[in-house]
Formats: C-alpha cells, structure tokens, sequence
C-alpha cells in the first residue's frame, strides 16, 4: 500500500507503536505546559524564588512537600525518586529538568491495577 501500512501488521505491534507515540507527544506537550507556565511566572517580574514557586503551586502541588521522612521501603521507585527531586526544588527554573513519574501520561499496569 502507498500510505505506509501493511494490511497484515501484527495488532500487538500496531498498538505498541501507537502507544510509544502517545506517550511521546504527551511528554513533549506537558514539558512545554511546564514551560509556558514558568514563562508566565517569570514574565510577572517577582522577587524571589519562592513568590514564583509559590505560583506554580496551582499547576504542580507537591512543590512545598520538602519532609520525605514519611516514605516505607515499599513505595515504588519512581515515586521516591520524583519526591526527592521535587523537594530539591528551589528555583522555578529547576523544573525544566525535574522528573515527574507520569509526564508521558501513562501509568504502568501492576497486579493491583490489573484486576
């Protein structure tokens, strides 16, 4: 066929690469939400850092959760490792390269979630 596909693709596969562009157009788009947020933020001209992290709160609400001493060996890693980053946050600009567990807008299948 001329428009790229094959009438006998695998669905299995079909669906993998659909997802794999989702979860890339989504990651790019949340990036850039994130980053004409902290535009907007640093276009009102405060004076201080925690003035503009205190903006951002609107969009990302754990910002001013900086006491990790409540996590258990069970949460999963990604969880931890997002709650470290965030409460290392002390600029508006630091954002740009904070992870976020589920910027690609998926939230991976478990046991739990699969029942």
């Amino acid at each position: 066929m001329s428009s790229g596909t094959q009438s006998n693709t695998n669905p299995d596969e079909t669906m993998r690469h659909a997802v794999e562009r989702f979860r890339a157009k989504m990651e790019s788009s949340n990036r850039q939400f994130i980053q004409d947020r902290i535009n907007e933020i640093e276009a009102m001209h405060l004076s201080t850092e925690d003035e503009k992290l205190h903006h951002m709160l609107t969009y990302w609400g754990d910002l001013n959760e900086k006491d990790l001493s409540g996590w258990n060996d069970c949460a999963p890693r990604d969880t931890i490792r997002q709650a470290r980053e965030v409460a290392n946050v002390s600029r508006l600009e630091d954002l740009k390269t904070t992870f976020y567990e589920y910027m690609d807008g998926i939230i991976p299948s478990t046991p739990v979630t699969d029942g």
